[in-house]
């Protein structure tokens, strides 16, 4: 028998083996071996424990480990070599490692025996997986219950709350921005863009001002520029009109200059004003000018000065009228600055263009005189009257008046020529006895004046040198056409 009472002929039992014909007992097999045969006859029989399980000595069979706990290692002697599951995790009985508990679950105890035991991720929270806990959803994003991973809120919309729980947490973006995915926060169109479309997905959505408008950061509409500013396309602000310049309307895209014969002094003028009489303007004038001496500006709202007419005289500068030659003195030329006394022998009534020889019989002894009187009986020794004779008068088609003269006396010669009441052309000269020519220019003036009327008026006056009566003689001319 052996000493377990068992005779020698018995087999061996699971857990054990007989290696000699002579043993008195089976031998056991050691402690993390199992062998679940009977009759075994060597320890070879004894194999070893599998992960996830235990063997005390003499085992015939592993013993698994616990649900919730397991064992990495082969050859486990006891239960000690069983370890609880961690936290996210969870062991069925005979788990030789631990599972993580699936993403979207999570589980914050040890010691877990199945998926069943991990709590699904509340809404608000996601976990991936072997989780202990739920993560709180970042901003821009939401997480519906069971989540594994946040979900981004779409381009166009953004949010700026932790915890979103679901898609209506991701508001749309307003007009004046737009976003991309997962935002929290929006972009901004930028000055001079404007977007006027809610949950817009990127920059491009900002559109350009058109000419005329203008907008700051985040415009969902442009605005219009007053009146007295204007703007390009893309601008941030509107820009006032230089002076000389007007804007008349709300959304321009452009200054215009002011016309001739007005003038704006300060910027970001809506209108511009009339130039005052006594002065004129070009286009785009910032202000007035006054008319030089010898013009003047009868209207508002002049584009140019007119010449004083012969007999009137402007002596100062920004007049708006002309003024008549006092009587005794004359101006034969157009744009006067003063009026010239009458030589003696002759006078001139107030607004006269020249100086009139005394009739005969009558005669001024000093000049400046407006009227002749009466003259001395002459001596027997007086110098008889000179002679003026014109022996041929011709107008080329520049305008030259050309004439032919003959004189008997010497003296100073004034030529006015004259259409209507405008002076066409002036001259004075001094002649000797003889033949000359005389050439007139005509003036600027004068040609405009010809241009309405063809007669063409010549006054020849002669003053002796050697004193006496002055010589008239009056000529009609028609001028080319």
């Amino acid at each position: 028998m052996d000493a377990a009472g068992a005779t020698q002929e018995e087999p061996a039992p699971p857990g054990h083996y007989v290696d000699s014909t002579a043993a008195l007992e089976a031998i056991p097999c050691p402690a993390g071996t199992y062998n679940p045969l009977t009759a075994s006859t060597s320890a070879a029989a004894c194999v070893t424990t599998p992960a996830g399980s235990y063997t005390p000595q003499g085992s015939g069979a592993p013993v698994p480990c616990v649900a919730g706990t397991y064992s990495e290692d082969a050859g486990a002697t006891d239960a000690s070599a069983c370890v609880l599951a961690l936290p996210g995790t969870y062991a069925p009985a005979g788990s030789s490692s631990a599972t993580n508990c699936p993403a979207g679950s999570y589980e914050p105890a040890s010691g877990s025996t199945s998926a069943a035991a991990c709590l699904q991720t509340p809404a608000g929270q996601y976990s991936a997986g072997g989780a202990t806990e739920g993560v709180t959803c970042t901003p821009g994003y939401y997480c519906p219950a069971g989540s594994w991973t946040p979900t981004p809120c779409v381009a166009g919309t953004t949010s700026i709350n932790q915890g979103a729980t679901t898609s209506s947490a991701c508001l749309l973006d307003p007009p004046g921005t737009w976003s991309e995915t997962a935002s929290i926060e929006y972009g901004l169109c930028q000055p001079g863009t404007y977007n006027p479309d809610s949950g817009s997905t990127s920059s491009a959505a900002c559109l350009t001002d058109p000419a005329g408008t203008y907008s700051t950061y985040q415009a969902g509409v442009v605005s219009p520029c007053a009146v007295g500013t204007f703007s390009a396309a893309g601008s941030a602000a509107c820009v006032p009109a230089d002076p000389g310049y007007f804007v008349a309307f709300t959304g321009s895209a452009a200054e215009l200059p002011c016309p001739a014969g007005t003038y704006s002094a300060a910027p970001a003028s809506a209108a511009c004003d009339y130039v005052p009489a006594g002065s004129y303007s070009a286009a785009s004038a910032s202000a007035p000018t006054a008319c030089p001496v010898g013009t003047y500006a009868a209207a508002q709202a002049s584009t140019q000065c007119s010449g004083a007419d012969p007999g009137f005289y402007v002596a100062a500068a920004g007049e708006g009228s002309e003024l008549a030659c006092p009587a005794g003195t004359y101006s034969a030329l157009a744009a006067s600055t003063s009026c010239t006394p009458a030589p003696a022998g002759s006078y001139a009534p107030a607004g006269s263009a020249s100086a009139t020889a005394c009739p005969s019989g009558t005669t001024t002894t000093a000049a400046g005189q407006a009227s002749c009187r009466a003259a001395a009986p002459k001596s027997r020794t007086q110098t008889s009257a000179g002679k003026l004779d014109v022996m041929k008068v011709s107008v080329r088609s520049t305008g030259l008046v050309q004439i032919m003269l003959k004189s008997s006396t010497p003296g100073t010669l004034e030529a006015l020529a004259r259409v209507g009441h405008k002076n066409y052309a002036t001259a004075t000269t001094v002649i000797h006895a003889g033949t000359l020519s005389l050439t007139l220019s005509p003036t600027a003036a004068g040609r405009r004046a010809a241009q309405a009327q063809r007669r063409l008026t010549i006054t020849l006056t002669l003053t002796p040198t050697a004193g006496g009566r002055a010589i008239t003689r009056t000529i009609s001319k028609m001028l080319p056409a």
